[in-house]
């Protein structure tokens, strides 16, 4: 039951950033029905019909919904009939994984291959070497003096996240 509940609690992060709240009440009917229209759902949520569409090919296009069209006889018209797959959860959180293994993997190349300056305001960015020499050591944005910065604590959170991260992606687990 706390797996299920888990594997919901993520279902529904990724269903808020694609849809936000509206994406949250289509889930929840789809949840519910075995399959269903976006006419219904439209009318069960009080959304507009183009707003229920839009979260749903989003959800689709993401493979978290499925659809089976098929033509009224009676209009002519295609009528889609909706329905959660809700499996592809696992492999959609693993892609982002992934996503944030290369963004952090990018980050600490980054933090390695350079060194930075920075001056006694917290406000103001850190600049790189080159960024420094183009300045003549000044801050560009309050004009002090700047200083190296040590990046060891920095590099060495980064190894420990991308070390967990790895772990995490080789076992196939949701552990953050």
């Amino acid at each position: 039951m706390q797996q299920e509940t888990k594997h919901q609690d993520i279902l529904n992060t990724f269903v808020e950033e694609i849809g936000g709240n509206d994406a949250l009440q289509i889930i929840e009917i789809l949840s519910e029905e075995q399959e269903i229209t976006d006419e219904e759902i439209a009318s069960e949520t009080e959304l507009r019909l183009n707003v229920v569409r839009k979260i749903l090919y989003k959800l689709y296009d993401n493979q978290l919904a499925a659809y089976r069209r098929t033509r009224d006889q009676n209009t002519g018209w295609f009528v889609y009939y909706w329905k959660l797959v809700p499996d592809r959860v696992k492999e959609l959180l693993l892609k982002r994984k992934r996503q944030v293994l290369k963004i952090l993997e990018d980050r600490l190349s980054y933090e390695q291959m350079n060194m930075f300056f920075e001056c006694s305001t917290p406000t103001c960015p850190r600049c790189t070497f080159n960024q420094a020499v183009e300045n003549s050591f000044k801050c560009p944005t309050c004009g002090g003096v700047l200083n190296h910065q040590q990046n060891e604590q920095i590099v060495s959170t980064l190894e420990e996240k991308l070390l967990k991260l790895r772990r995490t992606i080789e076992n196939g687990t949701s552990a953050s």
